[in-house]
């Protein structure tokens, strides 16, 4: 085969591949997110749209809302090298753009060509631009900054809780050992006793209807304190039980509990 006929045969495969991508990005349809969101319990409209079945969000709008919570994220943009710089755990600068009225009707989503760094690292996100914003997959900043995402179809409302770890969607209930890890990766975190680590012994604890994991610690100031996991949603709470002779216990969200007895 001459040059002439590869060279004819590797344009004509460029274009074709050039042809499929545009007309793939053509048939994506972006539509206003109608579902309620609820962030660590407060109701808030973001300008959202529903891509293929999956809720993407304004990255901007995301780490505005967050920026006074458990799990903080700023977000920079480098025009020299077309970059989206993420960094964890830092407040977010807002920069006057954030929380736009949310849009009206469809929109034609077309692939983010530039580069994501987070904390340094080259990373890949499954993202779109709509009309000069990048939208992100909420389940993907969710599990990158490890905070719950969780779907209420009974409500219509997408739950978002910094106050608990992200838990992949198809996982419908978690292992004792995994519950434990969770648990393990709260104390670490958290500067509670010295050893920093559970027992071994765990039990199981319904509150509300819900069944959690219950993993105890060691005593405290005469009481007992114990981490429960959500099974299904890795939700945490603390649970702490007297040790004199009038029993009661209590039971409330693990990072408040703390807050109020370690927090400054």
């Amino acid at each position: 085969m001459s040059k002439k006929i590869v060279s004819i045969a590797l344009a004509l495969v460029l274009a074709l591949g050039i042809f499929c991508s545009s007309a793939l990005a053509a048939d994506l349809i972006a539509r206003p997110t109608a579902s309620t969101v609820l962030v660590d319990g407060k109701n808030i409209a973001f300008d959202a749209y529903n891509i293929n079945g999956n809720n993407y969000f304004k990255l901007r709008d995301l780490a505005y809302v967050l920026r006074d919570s458990e799990k903080p994220f700023e977000v920079k943009w480098n025009s020299a090298n077309n970059s989206i710089v993420l960094t964890t755990g830092y407040s977010y600068t807002p920069d006057g753009s954030e929380m736009a009225s949310k849009g009206a009707g469809n929109k034609t989503p077309i692939p983010t060509k530039s580069k994501i760094y987070l904390d340094g690292k080259d990373v890949q996100f499954t993202a779109y631009n709509i009309e000069g914003n990048n939208y992100f997959k909420l389940r993907d900043i969710g599990e990158t900054f490890n905070f719950s995402v969780v779907w209420d179809g009974a409500r219509n409302t997408i739950v978002i809780d910094t106050n608990n770890v992200y838990i992949p969607e198809d996982v419908t209930s978690l292992t004792e050992a995994r519950a434990r890890e969770l648990a393990q990766e709260w104390l670490d975190e958290h500067e509670i006793y010295d050893p920093n680590t559970f027992e071994e012994e765990y039990e199981e604890a319904i509150v509300d209807g819900e069944e959690y994991f219950a993993f105890y610690i060691d005593s405290m100031q005469m009481y007992w304190f114990s981490v429960l996991v959500n099974k299904k949603t890795g939700q945490m709470l603390a649970r702490t039980i007297s040790d004199g002779l009038d029993s009661w216990e209590e039971i409330e969200p693990l990072n408040d509990w703390y807050m109020r007895y370690y927090g400054e």
